[in-house]
């Protein structure tokens, strides 16, 4: 399944701990705080339970959007971007 996340964490460490997790776990950051990538249901159900335990649920919020290929190939885009194509000739490269 794909995956958008995006957050807005309060503290610079935790940000920074959610932000390399995600990497690490096969995202690709396309904005500052926004996220993109084709996880596998057991890796996505072990980020959220990680990210849970550590970000101060008072304060901070994340948000997680499933999104097909359909609508991720219609996103409009616009300004100065990095390269962020994931679908290619129906090819997945992370």
């Amino acid at each position: 399944m794909n995956y958008m996340i995006s957050y807005d964490i309060s503290n610079n460490r935790v940000r920074k701990l959610v932000s390399d997790y995600l990497i690490n776990n096969g995202f690709i950051r396309i904005q500052k705080s926004v996220f993109l990538g084709e996880i596998k249901v057991e890796i996505y159900k072990k980020i959220v339970i990680y990210i849970e335990t550590i970000i101060d649920k008072d304060r901070d919020n994340i948000c997680s959007i499933p999104i097909s290929k359909n609508d991720y190939l219609n996103i409009i885009t616009m300004g100065n971007l990095g390269n962020y194509k994931i679908y290619e000739e129906d090819i997945l490269y992370i």
